[in-house]
């Protein structure tokens, strides 16, 4: 009798014990998912400062070849554009008459906006970020 109580106790055991494992395996990858996911969304906020660092210069996509993933010291990647999509030009989307920036008495300032997106991925994540980007005459630089 104490035999099978024994045996039936380490059935329970065993179970519980297979069942942590399970669960803790489960856990695992996805902690690891939201890692990649997190390091997917700053690899394209990474790429886009990069595009807002180059809006001065000119307004085009990068890379200039089109769907080129650049890669960047983390084995993360970024590219203008969405991730399933050719790259994307930064767009002038408009200008604005600010006031209150005149030098001169009848000088006219305006800032300039831009549409931005671009893409980040890491191992099976991928992230996209849009953003418009306002540069022109504002207090304390350009904000997005």
């Amino acid at each position: 009798m104490s035999l099978i109580l024994v045996m039936a106790i380490f059935v329970v055991l065993g179970m519980i014990a297979i069942t942590f494992i399970t669960m803790s395996s489960t856990e695992l990858k996805i902690s690891k998912f939201i890692g990649d996911s997190k390091i997917a969304f700053h690899s394209a906020e990474a790429g886009l400062d990069f595009g807002i660092a180059r809006i001065p210069e000119e307004l085009s996509a990068f890379p200039a070849l089109p769907d080129i993933w650049i890669t960047m010291a983390n084995v993360a990647q970024y590219k203008s554009g969405r991730a399933d999509s050719l790259p994307t030009p930064v767009l002038l989307s408009g200008t604005a008459y600010l006031v209150g920036y005149s030098i001169e008495q009848g000088t006219d300032f305006y800032s300039f906006l831009y549409d931005m997106i671009t893409a980040g991925k890491m191992n099976r994540c991928t992230r996209e970020v849009e953003a418009r980007v306002r540069c022109g005459p504002i207090p304390g630089g350009t904000q997005y």
